[in-house]
């Protein structure tokens, strides 16, 4: 039997009709009450009397479901009530809440003596994270309206039903992990110990031993990730989702999970079956804590794979097969997968002559700390283990440094048996000495001692500690470990201002913080502030102030002054500095610095700059392998300020900038004030290869408030011509000669004859004028 969790939400509701007799309830035939004129009796008949719910109570209840399958549809069959689930109810001056049934009927809730009007049913699962809702959804609560009943003969409440709720309880997989050392898959916990530190992976189960994937029915997609292949073409699926197979390697399909689902590849729409199936893709990896135990939690519904990482030299007890393992997880259900592992027995091997192990003793020496001040405390560590064969008479010496005095002795804890043994102090040796005695192979362990630096000690003292580990079979090792000492202070010096762009006459506030971060006190700390002459102290004119006195600032302090200053009226735009200078008798002068920039006075107008730009080149023409000369001016013809201005000029193919050899440059201009010009002048290079034709200059001004504007200028370039040079049919072009010839002698005579005739006409012409 399945009851859907879907329902209307504006009601014309079924009810069930109970009427009470004697104290004793029984159910009625559910009767459809509705909003018609006409009022239905229990036994059909149409009443005469006009509707009225006068007195009428109404009751509405539902089930709170155990959605297994997460399919929003609770069948009650296999699907069990929840209870101890709080229900509300709102609306028409009605708020309660109510908690399903912990008894049978499991999960069942009711709402009664409620009147005509809507309401709000939700449920509140809050407090229970491991619980997710699957119905309702979008809204996830039911909105019921109850409307009057029209039969004037009913008695007792009116049931309105079912408003169900399904959820589902995320699940768990717990694991104990354990050293099977007699190999018997059985845990004995008082004698087999938990194993620490080992990889448990938590996985999908979608390993297939079919040759193809098949996306047919599958009913809830999640993620899915196909092993590697070599041809192309598309994913497809029924679900709408696909992948671009456009290289070798695995491909991921998002939303869609492989449980138990098998895969097919489409090439062309055609089948492709020669796809090898995915191993189980990792969902969670976890590892085993002190005592083997881990755990997966909030795991949906479904089927997973679990398997344990085998590590070096050991093997699987239980379950026995070292292969993952199938869990189907139900909701809310918490599962159980233990694993047992021993270490199997090396076989041995005969030797004639019997290999005689040496032991090795280690040793390892650290302070926690690199540097201290004099008069404070330094802790010690001492790390000894010993390896590949048992020795006797071990003994651990720790020299304390100069300078120092103990303050105290730890004992050596060993980490593989129980015992400890004490350090003892020698003030003739100044040396700490902790006899360990006869230790097994394996064994280690730790000893600290704690030494008090004396308040005397010079600054810039090394403080140096030896410690020495030796036995009867083994040489002497040693380790050392240096600590500096420092008495002097660390200040950092910080200075603030809350406007760092003002106008004329404004206020600002300036903060000024001094820390110690050192190792001694910092004697006779003064800090002196100077700000520019544009600016002065609140309203008392001056721009030197000492902020503190002499005084001293101990380790870890700080001291912070925040004061007002005014820029002063009339103070012209631009970047005015503010230093603030710090000293102390034990300490370097440091300053900081906090500049503030002043912008002109703001008006109502608002001004607003108007690039403009101009293209010139020097010559009218040019031939290949020439050298011209550009001038690009711009000028802001606006009223306000163009910022951070840029010139872009790009030239023509063939083309390139004298000065950078490329074909491109850019000017940073900065600001331009308004009427104000500025000029760039540059050489280009037109190369020899450039043919005949007008070649287009082409510059492009911009401002962080205008626009870009651009200017552009062709040139014309010309083939390059020589006079006197004439074409050879076939070979290389030669000059011709310019040497004197017949020709220039004949003219020359020609030009003497005409000047003599001339001469003889001015003669003859005198003469004339004398008669």
């Amino acid at each position: 039997m399945s009851k859907s969790f879907v329902k209307g939400v504006n009601i014309v509701a079924q009810v069930a009709l109970i009427a009470y007799f004697s104290g004793v309830g029984a159910f009625i035939m559910p009767v459809s009450v509705n909003a018609q004129e006409s009022t239905i009796g229990l036994n059909g008949a149409t009443l005469s009397k006009p509707p009225t719910d006068q007195g009428v109570l109404y009751l509405i209840h539902g089930f709170v479901g155990d959605d297994i399958d997460m399919n929003g549809a609770w069948e009650s069959s296999t699907e069990p009530g929840q209870g101890g689930v709080i229900v509300t109810i709102e609306g028409n001056g009605v708020s309660r809440q109510t908690t399903s049934n912990n008894v049978a009927p499991v999960g069942r809730y009711e709402f009664k003596g409620l009147r005509v009007g809507t309401y709000t049913i939700c449920e509140d699962i809050s407090a229970d994270t491991n619980k997710v809702q699957t119905y309702p959804t979008n809204p996830a609560c039911h909105e019921v309206t109850i409307e009057p009943i029209k039969d004037t003969t009913h008695i007792g409440p009116v049931m309105l039903g079912d408003y169900n709720f399904g959820n589902y309880t995320y699940g768990a997989i717990n694991v104990n992990k354990w050293e099977d050392k007699n190999a018997n898959t059985v845990w004995e916990p008082s004698t087999e110990d938990g194993l620490e530190s080992w990889t448990i992976n938590l996985m999908t189960n979608c390993s297939s031993n079919l040759s193809h994937y098949d996306y047919d029915n599958l009913s809830n997609p999640k993620t899915v990730t196909l092993a590697d292949f070599t041809m192309f073409g598309q994913l497809y699926s029924n679900k709408d989702d696909s992948a671009d197979l456009s290289q070798d390697g695995y491909v991921s399909l998002p939303d869609l999970k492989c449980f138990n689902y098998v895969f097919t590849h489409f090439d062309d729409e055609e089948p492709y079956d020669n796809i090898t199936p995915s191993e189980p893709l990792v969902l969670d990896t976890q590892m085993t804590n002190s005592v083997g135990a881990y755990a997966f939690t909030g795991l949906e519904p479904g089927t997973y794979m679990v398997n344990e990482v085998m590590q070096v030299d050991w093997a699987q007890s239980f379950p026995g097969d070292n292969q993952p393992v199938s869990k189907t997880v139900t909701s809310g259900a918490s599962l159980s997968q233990d694993f047992g592992n021993y270490q199997p027995a090396e076989e041995e091997e005969e030797e004639d002559d019997p290999v005689e192990v040496t032991p090795v003793i280690r040793l390892d020496l650290a302070s926690d700390q690199d540097m201290v001040p004099a008069g404070s405390n330094v802790v010690y560590t001492v790390d000894w283990a010993v390896v590949d064969a048992d020795v006797t008479n071990l003994v651990l010496k720790a020299e304390l440094p100069e300078n120092t005095g103990i303050v105290s002795v730890m004992d050596s804890a060993e980490a593989s048996i129980a015992t400890v043994n004490n350090g003892e102090y020698d003030l003739s040796t100044n040396m700490v000495t902790w006899e360990l005695g006869n230790k097994a192979v394996g064994t280690s362990g730790i000893a600290t001692y704690t030494v008090s630096v004396d308040s005397n000690t010079a600054d810039g003292t090394v403080l140096e500690s030896v410690a020495t580990l030796n036995s009867n079979e083994t040489e002497a090792v040693s380790a050392s470990v240096l600590v500096d000492v420092s008495n002097t202070p660390m200040l950092t010096l910080v200075k603030s201002v809350d406007k760092t762009l003002v106008s004329p006459g404004d206020s600002i506030n300036y903060t000024v913080e001094v820390i110690n971060e050192g190792y001694a006190d910092a004697v006779n700390v003064q800090l002196i502030d100077e700000l520019d002459s544009e600016l002065y102290y609140g309203d008392v004119l001056g721009n030197t102030r000492t902020l503190s006195s002499s005084g001293n600032l101990a380790v870890g302090d700080s001291m912070s002054f925040t004061y007002p200053v005014t820029v002063k009226s009339g103070t012209k735009t631009g970047t005015y500095s503010n230093s603030a200078t710090l000293t102390a008798d034990n300490h370097g002068t440091i300053t900081a610095t906090a500049p503030v920039t002043v912008q002109a006075a703001t008006t109502v107008e608002e001004v607003l700059p108007s690039l403009g730009v101009n293209k010139s080149v020097d010559a009218p023409f040019a031939n290949p392998g020439d050298t011209v000369n550009y001038t690009v001016t711009i000028t802001n013809n606006g009223d306000g300020r163009a910022v951070n201005t840029v010139l872009t000029d790009t030239l023509p193919v063939g083309f390139t900038f004298a000065e950078t050899g490329g074909d491109n440059r850019t000017w940073k201009l900065g600001d331009l004030e308004a009427g104000e010009s500025t000029t760039v002048t540059y050489a280009s290079v037109i190369d020899a290869s450039v043919t005949a034709n007008t070649y287009n200059n082409v510059a492009t001004v911009s401002a962080d408030n205008h626009d870009e504007v651009t200017a552009t200028i062709g040139l014309e370039v010309r083939e390059a011509e020589v006079l006197g040079a004439e074409t050879v049919a076939s070979g290389p072009e030669t000059l011709a000669e310019t040497s004197t010839g017949t020709l220039d002698y004949l003219m020359m005579a020609l030009a003497g004859m005409v000047l003599a005739g001339a001469g003889f006409l001015l003669i003859r012409q005198r003469e004339y004028s004398r008669t």
